[in-house]
């Protein structure tokens, strides 16, 4: 039970040893309820609000100030041109739809003359077969019918002319056919090659925005005093949420590696429909001979087997190139890295804004004086004030506390004062005469008082002085202690001083004596000498004493 007490005892004296008190500073606004008295020992921190936590940090400077009392002496236009970038993508790709279905119509029909061609030749040369049998059969019946022979054979050949012109009908239509074959894959390339280096830019500005993102979140926070925390909060998610899609951090994280990916994707389509359509490209060689004369014919210019080369220019051959350009550098691994590091520290910035409460506090000072006096200011992260607030002054209440004074004191007692009276030459005795009932004194007082945060306190004083006698007197009692630092003591209680009082060894009292126990008789004829004894005795006392103080 005794090693429990103990324990409990000892907790509920940590935990008051520990206690603390926070002064709170809104420099944007007005703090209430800040106490400036505190308990001795207790520790004291500044919290600074809507500040730049994420800069600049708290810090505070003390001036202990002890009484010793002595005797006197602060993406819009991205997303707009982004949006714009889709819509024209949007238009160029509806454009090539309507091409490739005009394209792919014609296609259609000239397949179909191609068929109807062959089916006539197809109708002519049943109509040779059949003749030829005829002929045949013609000659074998006889010999003497050939004027109608001779008449076949040439409607044979007028036949066969046709069948040769009808293959020729038929070679130009397949090769229309082929024309509009390859140019039919050539748009249909044409128009993926478009769409996914659309794609491809727009992820690269993506990418543009994530890395620029952290710098953009940084200059929207003020860099000192933020007046509206909770509108910087939305204005940063409402930027992260156009930028990467989505407020969450994970998300944010995920969509990053994404657009990294798709750029890889985009651009390995790229350069697959680049070199499909650079195969298509024809260049086309010829042979002219010939003669060039002027007008009037004084010069001639002849020409025999110049040789003529066409060269068609790749398609999208500067896009290309440009997509390899900027594909390289991001397949570059440190460069990637880095890339997606800084997107990163934008989202990290964003979480850490969300979670901040945009406060800072100072270091705890512990107030171990009377008074304390605390400079809060904030810093930069290079140990750079910024910015310095008012200085705070801490009154400390407990603790023990011991202070002097000096001044005036006053006892209820004085020295007893006796003569000789006499009858004519005989000396019949002493006789007490009037008496001074006070002893002032100069002295210094000593009080020991519990620290309070008020102005009157109250003291266990004691203390010695010189009185108006020469002698040295002492003092015991309670005070009064008035004012706040220039403190004014008023005392009572008991004062030991030494007085005169009448020494009656050659005394005797003088019975029914009108003055009482104040007339006495020589008890010695022979020795008429008044004797004192200087003795201490306990009196009581007043006393109005000051003290001044000096801090250090």
């Amino acid at each position: 039970m005794k090693k429990a007490t103990f324990i409990i005892l000892a907790a509920v004296l940590s935990l008051a040893g520990y206690s603390q008190t926070v002064y709170n500073i809104n420099p944007v606004g007005e703090e209430k309820n800040n106490k400036t008295s505190v308990r001795f020992g207790e520790t004291v921190k500044f919290r600074i609000k809507n500040v730049n936590s994420l800069k600049l940090g708290g810090y505070v400077t003390s001036k202990p100030i002890t009484i010793d009392f002595t005797i006197p002496t602060q993406f819009s236009e991205a997303g707009q041109q982004e949006t714009a970038g889709k819509e024209d993508a949007e238009k160029k790709t509806s454009g090539i739809s309507k091409n490739a279905v005009s394209a792919w119509a014609d296609t259609k029909l000239l397949e179909e003359q191609k068929k109807a061609a062959i089916n006539e030749a197809e109708g002519v040369r049943q109509e040779e077969d059949s003749l030829v049998q005829k002929i045949n059969e013609l000659a074998k019946k006889s010999n003497k019918q050939s004027s109608a022979i001779t008449a076949l054979q040439k409607k044979l050949n007028t036949v066969i002319e046709a069948i040769d012109a009808i293959n020729k009908k038929i070679e130009q239509l397949t090769k229309a056919i082929e024309q509009q074959q390859k140019e039919k894959k050539e748009d249909s390339l044409r128009q993926v090659f478009k769409k996914e280096f659309s794609a491809f830019i727009a992820d690269i500005q993506k990418i543009s925005l994530y890395v620029k993102a952290e710098e953009h979140i940084d200059s929207m926070v003020p860099p000192l005093f933020i007046a509206d925390t909770a509108a910087l909060k939305r204005s940063v998610k409402n930027y992260i949420d156009a930028v990467f899609g989505s407020p969450d951090d994970s998300a944010c994280a995920k969509e990053v590696i994404d657009v990294f990916n798709r750029v890889n994707s985009s651009y390995t389509i790229l350069k697959e429909t680049y070199e499909t359509l650079s195969k298509l490209v024809d260049n086309e060689n010829s042979t002219v001979s010939g003669e060039l004369k002027t007008k009037g014919g004084e010069i001639s210019i002849k020409i025999t087997d110049a040789k003529l080369e066409f060269k068609r220019k790749k398609f999208f051959e500067e896009e290309f190139a440009f997509a390899s350009k900027l594909q390289k550098e991001l397949s570059e691994p440190k460069t990637r890295t880095e890339l997606i590091n800084k997107a990163n520290l934008a989202v990290n910035l964003y979480t850490l804004i969300c979670n901040s409460h945009f406060e800072v506090y100072t270091d705890a000072e512990q107030i171990n004086d009377d008074f304390m006096e605390l400079s809060p200011v904030l810093k930069d992260s290079n140990g750079k004030t910024v910015k310095e607030f008012n200085k705070v002054t801490f009154r400390s209440q407990g603790g023990i506390k011991v202070n002097f004074s000096s001044g005036y004191l006053m006892s209820f007692a004085g020295d007893d004062n006796y003569a000789i009276y006499t009858d004519g030459d005989t000396v019949l005795g002493v006789k007490k005469q009037a008496t001074n009932k006070i002893t002032h004194a100069i002295g210094a007082l000593g009080h020991v008082y519990v620290r309070s945060d008020k102005d009157v306190n109250v003291a266990l004083s004691g203390g010695i002085s010189i009185t108006n006698t020469g002698t040295v007197g002492f003092y015991f009692g309670p005070s009064l202690l008035f004012l706040e630092k220039n403190r004014l003591a008023f005392s009572a209680g008991i004062s030991f001083i030494q007085t005169k009082t009448l020494n009656t060894g050659n005394l005797k009292p003088i019975p029914d004596s009108d003055n009482g126990p104040y007339q006495f008789a020589f008890s010695n004829t022979g020795n008429n000498t008044i004797n004192y004894d200087n003795l201490y005795k306990s009196h009581f006392f007043i006393g109005l004493t000051y003290n001044i103080f000096k801090s250090k």
